[in-house]
């Protein structure tokens, strides 16, 4: 196994998440990665905690691109939008 050379867990992303710590969502995400990059490379290759953290930063990775698409989405389509009768709420 090797040292790992910056700590993080959960409970620290949810701590610093709640006390408005990050300045960004790719900072959050950042942290969030570092948890299970850690996890694969503090645990050996093969064992199933390894193989769980390296499926978690797979399904985190593709669900954040995810959101961040949408978001793109619903801000490029209330900036365009010009109706009215709804104040601009899509």
């Amino acid at each position: 196994t090797s040292v790992v050379k910056h700590p993080m867990d959960l409970g620290t992303v949810r701590t610093k998440l709640l006390s408005g710590h990050y300045d960004s969502a790719d900072c959050f995400a950042s942290d969030v990665r570092l948890v299970f990059q850690n996890a694969i490379l503090f645990n050996p290759p093969g064992h199933y905690i390894s193989k769980a953290a390296a499926h978690l930063l797979q399904a985190f990775d593709h669900d954040y691109k995810e959101t961040l698409e949408q978001i793109r989405l619903q801000e490029e389509m209330e900036s365009s939008h010009s109706c009215n009768s709804c104040e601009g709420r899509v």
